[in-house]
């Protein structure tokens, strides 16, 4: 097959001299034959294994990732070194150049640790292969990879040395499947779609296209299903038709599923990177369209039922009806429209939102997710300003992606160690291998957009002419509403603040209402006065906002220990200071001492001795005006 002409690849300084001295090592491994030969290995029968040195030249050539981006000029570190001929491995290779680095050139600070990194051909990695920094650029190396062989002893193969063309074919795409040879400094298409697929020839749109039939480039390694869609929304190409259909095949599906094929690791790791990516909605549309949401967000879920679980002497209840898919679709085309992030169907509704709603997400993932405070917010009188858009991170906003993943799962629940768990939790550490704060995460999130539905309701028609008692009473139960842990966990380690998970349950009830302008507008019109009420009574900030007393100054304040009861009278003491902006400590000591203070004690402490042992509770006496509380 003759290659279409290429273009040319533009080199930095960095690239242009880690590629010279590959090339120079080459050339003293063709000299020094010996040097590869004195490599081999022998079997635990003593018998060599490898062939011997030949007479063909070492040839190397990038593949993969680099040249793709390199000709969609853009910038990319993922440099893979593919070196032939039988028998220099990229392991044998990167030895050799370490050698080369230390004993003939003396420069042995050029190269960084060499790491050797193995076959797993049952989860679908043929070769073995080598990684080390060379000038400080991260290299990859890997024999050029050809058609696999089994022996007897196995039914796991290994991958054989192969062509430029067999190498080529065994990749995942075939805008993937492009070389550049370091020798002649070309760029090399062996399948002859390489350049056309990444719209380089005239006449041929972009494509996502595998090299051989997309089944037999699936079945080799299935987690290619998920890279396939992930070079789709990165780089918005369409799909190739042969393609869509073979991802439908049950026994590819079967192979995707498959934990011994591929680990759920591995499947996390693809999905994290598309929803990072500049385009989730696209990934989740894909999802969708190709009916891949069970197997990603399903395949590691045994059985699910609603809950409350029946007692075991109820009569079996049927089991609930599989979840709804098309719920994460929506739930993401409301995320990425009120996000301001590439949409299909932008709506008016982003606009609508209060300034505090309005999130943006960041080209950094460090960003905060913290709403902007107001000056002076002790005093009652003072007008906040203009809010700015919050700006959340890429790490929340896949989480954000993820909640709508699970959105389906919302009532469903499954059996951990004989415990119920939400499905959701399930999927987030074992179905895509998530981090304990993916899952305290999502697990807040849902649990916050129950609460702020309930308080978007309750306060958000509040009458104007209400009392300064009911004002009062007001602020504290939405100060203390927005210290929830799950509304806003205070040290941010979780989800940021409040207004992010108030966000999350605007876009959970839009869900409910999709396709409904006014219905939505109005939800929206409901959310917002909610949150201008938080802002107009300075709690932007509540979650954060350090208490009056601390526990020592509390207990100095009460008559006596209060043991298990403190939680409460901490609490009580946030309640108290809510409810009274611009007060101080002497305020709230006086509070503490008086009857209101002690009859939430009193209550205190009968919730902590409720459950306990006969004669291990807390004893109640008078003294004075306070009460004592200590341990029998």
């Amino acid at each position: 097959m003759s290659m279409p002409s290429a273009p040319r690849i533009s080199l930095s300084a960095q690239e242009s001299e880690v590629f010279r001295l590959l090339v120079e090592c080459a050339n003293w491994i063709d000299d020094n034959p010996q040097e590869v030969d004195a490599l081999r290995q022998k079997d635990a029968q003593g018998n060599w294994v490898g062939n011997t040195r030949g007479a063909e030249k070492v040839q190397l050539r990038v593949a993969g990732g680099y040249v793709r981006d390199k000709l969609l000029n853009l910038d990319s570190d993922d440099i893979d070194v593919s070196i032939s001929p039988d028998p220099i491995t990229g392991l044998k290779f990167a030895t050799l150049l370490e050698k080369w680095f230390t004993t003939v050139i003396g420069r042995p600070e050029l190269m960084g640790k060499l790491t050797k990194i193995e076959a797993k051909p049952d989860q679908s990695k043929h070769l073995e292969t080598a990684t080390a920094k060379v000038c400080q650029s991260d290299l990859d190396f890997v024999q050029q990879r050809g058609m696999e062989v089994y022996t007897d002893a196995s039914r796991i193969p290994t991958a054989s040395f192969g062509t430029p063309l067999e190498d080529a074919n065994r990749r995942d795409l075939t805008i993937n499947a492009l070389f550049y040879n370091l020798h002649t400094q070309e760029v090399e298409d062996h399948t002859g779609r390489g350049l056309q697929d990444l719209g380089l020839v005239p006449g041929h749109e972009p494509m996502i296209r595998t090299p051989l039939t997309p089944r037999e480039t699936f079945m080799d390694d299935p987690l290619r299903v998920l890279r396939t869609l992930r070079f789709a929304a990165r780089y918005k190409f369409r799909l190739d038709p042969e393609l869509e259909l073979a991802i439908g095949l049950e026994e590819i599906r079967a192979a995707l599923r498959d934990p011994n094929k591929i680990s759920r690791e591995r499947v996390g790791t693809e999905v994290d990177k598309m929803l990072l990516g500049d385009d989730p909605l696209y990934a989740m549309e894909l999802f969708d369209r190709l009916n891949l949401h069970s197997i990603i967000f399903l395949s590691t879920v045994p059985s699910f039922h609603r809950s409350p679980s029946a007692p075991p002497s109820s009569p079996p209840t049927p089991s609930p009806p599989p979840p709804n898919p098309h719920l994460s679709l929506l739930a993401s085309e409301i995320l990425a429209d009120l996000l301001a992030l590439p949409c299909r169907r932008p709506s008016t509704l982003r606009s609508q939102l209060h300034p505090l709603l309005t999130l943006s997400r960041s080209s950094s993932s460090r960003a905060s997710s913290s709403p902007s405070p107001t000056p002076d917010q002790s005093s009652p009188s003072s007008s906040p300003p203009a809010q700015t858009p919050t700006t959340i991170s890429r790490a929340d906003t896949r989480r954000l992606f993820i909640s709508a993943g699970l959105l389906p799962l919302d009532d469903l629940y499954t059996l951990k160690k004989g415990k119920e768990v939400w499905l959701g939790s399930h999927v987030v550490m074992l179905g895509i291998k998530g981090t304990g704060m993916d899952d305290k995460w999502v697990e807040s999130v849902r649990k916050a957009s129950r609460l702020l539905a309930d308080a978007v309701r309750r306060f958000g028609t509040t009458d104007e002419a209400r009392s300064d008692e009911q004002r009062r009473a007001e602020r504290a139960d939405l100060g203390m509403l927005l210290k929830d842990p799950s509304v806003s966990c205070p040290d941010g380690s979780w989800h940021g603040t409040w207004n992010v998970t108030l966000f999350w349950s605007l876009v959970v009830e839009l869900v409910n209402v999709a396709g409904d302008a006014t219905a939505s507008s109005a939800l929206i019109a409901h959310y917002n006065r909610f949150t201008s009420l938080i802002v107009s009574l300075s709690l932007e900030s509540a979650s954060t906002d350090p208490p009056l007393l601390n526990g020592d100054e509390i207990l100095s304040a009460l008559p006596a220990a209060v043991g298990p009861a403190m939680r409460e009278m901490k609490d009580a003491v946030f309640r108290w200071q809510f409810a009274h902006p611009g007060e101080g400590q002497e305020a709230c000591r006086a509070w503490l001492q008086g009857e209101e203070a002690a009859a939430v004690l009193r209550d205190a402490v009968e919730k902590a001795n409720k459950g306990r042992p006969e004669g291990q509770g807390l004893k109640k006496k008078k003294a004075g005006k306070g009460v004592i509380v200590s341990s029998s």
